[in-house]
């Protein structure tokens, strides 16, 4: 795949910033591409697409150098074999609540007999639908993303354990899913949510080679103090949310509001 390598420049230290892809709109996605993120989030998740609209986004967003992610709907490998079939440059499996979820979410991704993947490398897109097979394989071993998404509080109870599973790169924090399973929904500056923040990226500096941390929404990523969490060693991704809402609103208004004609036209 012809990507910038976003696994080689978090391994390098990199501070990346992205964009979540929610409306599924072409259009949408080239703008946001436009506008200088670093990656693009196509989220099958909550999103309103499915692969083949996924397989549009991609293309929108990667003919600006905007490396396209995506995210799954579920750890099923069969929902993650699907994914990766069309050919991101990696992806996010949701809801990773133990160290056995995460291996068996690692264990999808990978063809056998390292993992389960089931394998038609000659008629996928990622393989150019069979024209690039070897060297698909070989950037699926030295580039390919597999981020995990830790969004819960049993989760950061086996946070420890999820952070040494091998081939897991990186662990973003849901700051949502995770505020609610603390018992407050959206609040990220509660004492719960700061201290669960925090032992989730103590565990990630502890190996801080091989595991990068992830962030979906900047200010959870922030104490009380003002001080931004997340910039210990390593690699970092702020996928920021806000920020997407108001790129596809600041589309929608140009669009809504451009002139019927041009200057000099007739």
């Amino acid at each position: 795949m012809k990507y910038t390598s976003i696994k080689k420049q978090l391994s390098s230290g990199a501070r990346l910033n992205g964009c979540w892809i929610e409306t599924f709109s072409p259009i949408c996605a080239e703008i946001m591409a436009m506008s200088g993120y670093d990656t693009a989030m196509i989220d099958l998740e909550h999103g309103s697409g499915a692969y083949l609209e996924a397989t549009s986004m991609m293309r929108a967003v990667q003919n600006h150098g905007c490396p396209p992610l995506i995210r799954a709907t579920s750890a099923n490998p069969a929902v993650i074999k699907r994914v990766l079939d069309i050919g991101p440059a990696g992806i996010m499996v949701p809801s990773l609540s133990t160290c056995a979820e995460a291996e068996e979410a690692v264990a999808a991704c990978l063809y056998g007999p390292e993992g389960c993947r089931g394998a038609a490398p000659g008629i996928i897109r990622a393989t150019g639908y069979g024209k690039n097979v070897s060297g698909y394989l070989e950037w699926m071993r030295d580039d390919f993303l597999i981020i995990g998404q830790v969004e819960s509080a049993t989760a950061v109870e086996q946070i420890d354990d999820i952070a040494r599973v091998d081939e897991l790169d990186m662990i973003f924090i849901g700051p949502a899913d995770l505020s609610a399973s603390l018992g407050a929904l959206g609040t990220f500056d509660s004492p719960e949510f700061i201290e669960a923040f925090e032992t989730v990226e103590n565990a990630v500096r502890q190996r801080p080679w091989s595991r990068h941390l992830g962030c979906g929404y900047p200010a959870a990523a922030k104490s009380r103090g003002g001080r931004r969490r997340g910039d210990a060693q390593g690699g970092r991704l702020i996928a920021d949310e806000r920020q997407t809402r108001l790129a596809i609103a600041r589309s929608l208004s140009a669009a809504t509001h451009a002139p019927t004609r041009w200057p000099g036209s007739r």
